[in-house]
Order: C-alpha cells, then sequence, then structure tokens
C-alpha cells in the first residue's frame, strides 16, 4: 500500500511540472510573431520581444530598405552592347573541305590579330575568337614576301582565259543557291556560300590544288580589302564590350560552349556565360590571370 501511494505521489508531480510547462510554452508562442522572429531567437531565449510598438517600428524600416533598394535598382540601367559586327564574324561554316578552312582562316587573320589579342575577346566576337584558334592556330600563313614573289605563278595559273565570266557566273550560284533570290540578304549569301564553291569553274579548268593555291593568294594579297575590313572592325571595337581574359579561360566553359567548331557550341549559352561573368566576378583579385597563355 505504501509503494502504491509514493508511485502516485510521483506521478502526480510530473503532471504538475509538464503542465506548467505547457503554460510557458504558449506564453512564449505568443510573444513570436513572424518567421523572423523565430530567427532572432523568440523560442530560444536569445531576444524577447515584449514591445509590439517596436516590433511596428522594425518592420516599418525594413520596407523602407527594401523599397529604397529597388528604387536605386530602377535607377541603375544595365547597359547591354547591340552585336554590330559584320555578318561575316557571326556565320559559320563547318569546314568540309580545305577550300572552306581556307576562306575562313585566310579571309579573317586581320579580325583574329585585331580583335583577339591576349584572350581579351568582344563579347559578340568570342565565338568567332575560339573558331579561329581552334581552327587556324596551324596553319602555316606566308609571309610578307610571298605577294610579290608568287605573282608570276598567279598570273599564269590563276589568270586564266574567262576567268572574269567563270568568276560572275560562280558568285550568281552561290549568291541565288537553290533558287533563293537573297542578293541583298548578307547573312543568307554567307549561309549558302558554306554549300556552293566560288571557285567551281576555276576547278574544272585547272584542278582543285591550283584552285585552292588559288584563293589564299588573292585572300591574302588582296591589300586594299584587308584594310578597309580592319579599319571598319577597329571602328565598331572602339564602342563594343571586351570580356576579361579571366572569363574565356574560367573552368573551360567559354572553351567548350564559344567554339563554333566543337561539339557542345551554343552561342546563346556562350554569351550569357561571359555576360554573367562580367557581372559577378572580381577582377580585382584576379590580376594574375591577365598574362595567362
Amino acid at each position: 500500500m505504501l509503494r502504491f501511494t509514493s508511485i502516485y505521489f510521483y506521478l502526480l508531480i510530473l503532471l504538475i511540472v509538464i503542465y506548467f510547462k505547457h503554460i510557458i510554452c504558449n506564453d512564449k508562442l505568443l510573444e513570436v510573431n513572424t518567421f523572423s522572429d523565430i530567427l532572432r531567437g523568440g523560442l530560444s531565449g536569445g531576444k524577447k520581444i515584449n514591445n509590439t510598438n517596436q516590433s511596428i517600428l522594425e518592420t516599418q524600416n525594413e520596407t523602407d530598405l527594401i523599397d529604397e533598394e529597388e528604387k536605386n535598382d530602377k535607377n541603375n540601367f544595365l547597359l547591354i552592347s547591340d552585336n554590330n559586327f559584320p555578318p561575316k564574324y557571326n556565320v559559320f561554316c563547318v569546314p568540309r573541305s580545305v577550300s572552306l578552312k581556307d576562306r575562313f582562316c585566310y579571309g579573317n587573320l586581320d579580325a583574329y590579330i585585331i580583335a583577339c589579342a591576349h584572350n581579351n575577346y568582344p563579347l559578340h566576337l568570342a565565338s568567332f575568337c575560339f573558331g579561329f584558334k581552334h581552327l587556324c592556330s596551324k596553319v602555316n600563313f606566308p609571309n610578307d614576301k610571298f605577294c610579290d614573289d608568287e605573282y608570276e605563278h598567279y598570273q599564269k595559273f590563276c589568270k586564266i582565259n574567262d576567268r572574269d565570266w567563270c568568276a560572275l557566273d560562280t558568285k550568281v550560284y552561290c549568291d541565288y543557291a537553290n533558287g533563293n533570290g537573297t542578293a541583298d540578304d548578307e547573312v543568307s549569301r554567307l549561309a549558302y556560300g558554306c554549300y556552293c564553291d566560288p571557285y567551281k569553274c576555276l576547278i574544272r579548268k585547272g584542278g582543285l590544288h591550283t584552285a585552292e593555291w588559288c584563293q589564299r593568294y588573292e585572300l591574302f594579297c588582296d591589300s586594299k580589302k584587308r584594310e578597309e575590313e580592319s579599319q571598319e572592325l577597329s571602328q565598331i571595337l572602339s564602342k563594343t564590350i571586351v570580356v576579361h581574359q579571366h572569363c574565356t579561360i574560367f573552368l573551360h566553359f567559354a572553351k567548350v560552349l564559344c567554339n563554333p567548331f566543337g561539339p557542345d557550341y551554343d552561342q546563346e549559352r556562350c554569351t550569357k556565360f561571359l555576360f554573367d561573368c562580367e557581372l559577378i566576378t572580381d577582377f580585382t583579385k584576379t590580376k594574375s590571370l591577365t598574362n595567362t597563355k
């Protein structure tokens, strides 16, 4: 009997303790107004909220701060440069032949030297720079004496009879391929140029290797055209966004996404990656990368 009385007494004490703890917890919960109050320690006792007016004042201050930040964001407009480069630097042909590869490499040598030096690529020329480096890095370009030294060979093998008519016929063929009359549409013309050979007529007359050599000579030795294109490109470059070298080599993402001759090329993702990299990177901490090749 005595043992039963002792057990009953202990159970009664336990129930009383549980009851008081329940009341205390309810009081604590009533003091907590929001989830942010819980984070401040409303349940843990880190900060006991007793002043309702103070809570309202703090909430009002937070709202004013958010409104001020939104106002500042509206005033700080995000400037994105338009792509004003000629289409020839943004239309890429799969190099299915030596002729196509030479047209890209020999025809864009000056552009690469001017725009892509030291891996600091213009935002809208990143694909071009990566593509040229990938496709043309091992091309053995001729020296400055090539044009004068080989001029007689050019006259003999490339300036054959009826060459002018042949070139005109080929140009019409390339501009109006598949019956599409878009001679004024540069993008379409360049795209169709991937499937037609402007030296087709010369191939028939002099052979494939002769035509390839003539094309290299004409692309490399047309100093007037090269100078005009270089001046045009230099003027555009003065008004364009240049991507820091850190972004063009960062984790090799750009090398994968921006190479137009690679299997994972995606021009939109390439531009987005480089632009985001420019926005989020603190370049004051990346000076060690400026001389990386």
